[in-house]
C-alpha cells in the first residue's frame, strides 16, 4: 500500500504565518482597548445622568401627585440594610457623587434633612464606582427642594456637573430652571469650567 503524499496546507501555520496574526492581532488590539475604555466611561457619565435626572424627575411627579414639598439631599451614609436610616449631608461641600435620599416632607413648605424632619422615604441612590462624580452649584449644594406645583423652592437655578477624569470636556451639565424642568447639556458648551456649575 503507498502512503499519500503530505498536503503542506494541512499540517498548521507557518513560523512566519504565524508572527504576522499575532502582529495583526496585537494591532488591533491596542486600537479597540482605547476606545473600549472610552465607551466605559462614557457609559458611566451616562448613568450617573439618567439617575439623577429620573430621581428629579419622580421627586417632581410625586410633588405634585402627593401636593407636598419633595427633597433630594446629597448622603455619604445609606443604610443598606434599613435604608430608613440612612442620613443626609455627604461628607464633601457640592459633593452629589456618594449618592442622595429622595423624600417627602410633612408639610408643604418644610424644608430640612431627612432625619430630622421625617417624612416618607421615596427612593435611596447609594455612590457611584465607575469614575463619574457629581457636583452641584452652590444654589443646589446641600438639597433639591421641589414644591407641590413642580417648582424649585430655591433662590435660583441649580446645576449639576456629571464629570470624570477627562473633566469637562466629556462631562454632562443637568440644569433644573426654577419652574422645575430639567434640561441636559455638554458641560463644554454650558461653560461648567473644570467641571464645577455655576
Amino acid at each position: 500500500m503507498l502512503d499519500k503524499p503530505i498536503n503542506r496546507r494541512t499540517c498548521g501555520l507557518t513560523l512566519i504565518e504565524l508572527m504576522v496574526g499575532l502582529a495583526l492581532l496585537g494591532l488591533i488590539l491596542s486600537l479597540a482597548v482605547p476606545n473600549l475604555r472610552i465607551f466605559h466611561q462614557n457609559a458611566g457619565i451616562s448613568e450617573a445622568t439618567n439617575d439623577l435626572v429620573g430621581h428629579i424627575n419622580r421627586a417632581r411627579q410625586e410633588a405634585v401627585t402627593r401636593n407636598q414639598q419633595v427633597i433630594l439631599c446629597r448622603t455619604a451614609s445609606i443604610d443598606q440594610i434599613n435604608p430608613a436610616n440612612s442620613t443626609c449631608d455627604g461628607a464633601a461641600e457640592n459633593s452629589w457623587t456618594t449618592g442622595w435620599l429622595v423624600y417627602t416632607t410633612p408639610g408643604t413648605s418644610v424644608q430640612g434633612d431627612y432625619e430630622d424632619i421625617g417624612g416618607e422615604l421615596l427612593a435611596v441612590r447609594g455612590a457611584f464606582t465607575g469614575g463619574a462624580t457629581i457636583t452641584s452649584n452652590s444654589t443646589g449644594d446641600r438639597w433639591l427642594t421641589i414644591n407641590p406645583d413642580g417648582s424649585l423652592n430655591e433662590t435660583g437655578p441649580v446645576a449639576y456637573a456629571v464629570c470624570d477624569d477627562r473633566a469637562e470636556s466629556a462631562g454632562k451639565l443637568i440644569v433644573i430652571n426654577m419652574v422645575g424642568r430639567v434640561r441636559v447639556t455638554n458641560t463644554t458648551s454650558a461653560g461648567a469650567t473644570d467641571c464645577t456649575p455655576t
